[in-house]
């Protein structure tokens, strides 16, 4: 995974993660039950949202009878008994209002709590229209909070799947000349990742092509089972020179596969012996370097490379944008193939391979895996 990747991940996780902190402080700061506490100056309340009550009324339950009293909280926070409040209105001595002697007071069928306002235009007090709890209100925000989390991480799931454009097959029904029933849990280094879709739309027409045949060969390749070991975007480093990428290989204790991929459009013609094969569609001809010597060139660097004895296949694949029956799909030590056939070509090849090498692919496989994606 290059830089770029590394820090579009970590900018999602930053933003994912203080959505979250976001989130736990709202519904930790509505999450407070309605408090009445007295100190040595008096009797204070806070809140159902964690705030003091000051210069306000709160209607409270001290009895637990679903009926709330009306209790006013002066300028400093404290509750005001046997008096008048600022607006006008008689408390007792436990600082319940009051008229003509009688407690006022109502029965509720929720617990919540409500303010008391003076209205300008009427000696009668006014209350608050009924509204939902802040706990509630939190309940609502969390459930918000996901279904938005949800709908972002399937758009950018989508923006991945509109990239490789591919179905995946059942290998199961797939009439091939061999099936082995291999486990389809393995491990591969397939950076079909969020960042990789979101990258992909920032790359010009031509990384993109080339982008969408590795994906669609990574999405591939993963189903070859637990005796292969997978590796992506392989560059190899060579003294004072360029080092070679390879797009994948497959290493397995019958050999390694060196896969490239070529996502031409139209008919390819070429041969072995060609400097240049071609690709036309319609009466437009673009011309290649030869496939089959450069993948060949790529197994002798990596011969070079890991310096032990392993037994080397190597293998051209096009994407279904290619017409390539018109290839020999065997030239020199080159197989050519594609991707719907790929791992059938790989599977055949296994099977065939009757002398396994001397050398540890699996410590080959971890020598390698450093060098890719």
């Amino acid at each position: 995974m290059n830089y770029s990747n590394k820090n579009i991940i970590l900018n999602i996780s930053k933003i994912i993660i203080f959505t979250f902190v976001i989130s736990l402080k709202f519904f930790t700061i509505n999450a407070f039950s309605l408090v009445v506490q007295q100190d040595p100056i008096g009797i204070y309340c806070i809140k159902d949202n964690g705030i003091r009550a000051i210069s306000e009324w709160v209607e409270i339950d001290f009895e637990g009878d679903n009926y709330l009293e009306y209790y006013y909280f002066d300028s400093n926070g404290y509750l005001i008994m046997n008096g008048i409040t600022p607006d006008g209105y008689i408390v007792n001595e436990r600082g319940q209002w009051i008229e003509n002697g009688i407690v006022q007071r109502k029965y509720y069928a929720i617990p919540t709590t409500k303010k008391i306002t003076n209205d300008s235009n009427n000696t009668n007090i006014k209350r608050d229209q009924p509204r939902l709890r802040n706990d509630d209100r939190s309940y609502i925000f969390v459930i918000a909070l996901v279904i938005i989390v949800l709908i972002i991480f399937l758009y950018i799931k989508s923006l991945s799947s509109d990239n490789t454009q591919y179905k995946r097959k059942n290998y199961d029904n797939y009439n091939a000349p061999y099936q082995p029933n291999y486990s389809r849990n393995t491990t591969i280094n397939n950076d079909t990742t969020i960042s990789r879709s979101i990258w992909w739309h920032l790359r010009s027409d031509t990384d993109k092509k080339g982008e969408e045949g590795e994906d669609n060969a990574a999405v591939e390749l993963k189903y070859l089972g637990k005796d292969f070991v997978v590796l992506r975007n392989v560059n190899l480093p060579r003294s004072n020179k360029e080092p070679v990428q390879i797009d994948f290989l497959c290493i397995s204790k019958k050999g390694i596969f060196v896969i490239e991929v070529k996502n031409w459009l139209g008919k390819v013609t070429g041969n072995y012996e060609d400097e240049i094969w071609h690709s036309q569609i319609n009466n437009t001809i673009n011309s290649q370097k030869n496939p089959v010597k450069q993948n060949e060139w790529h197994v002798d660097v990596l011969k070079r490379f890991i310096r032990q004895s392993m037994i080397f296949h190597s293998i051209i694949v096009f994407t279904d944008r290619a017409d390539i029956g018109w290839l020999d799909k065997k030239q020199n030590r080159t197989y050519i193939t594609n991707i719907d056939n790929l791992n059938n070509v790989i599977y055949n090849i296994y099977e065939s391979t009757k002398v396994i090498p001397y050398g540890n692919y699996k410590s080959v496989a971890g020598n390698l895996r450093k060098f890719a994606e």
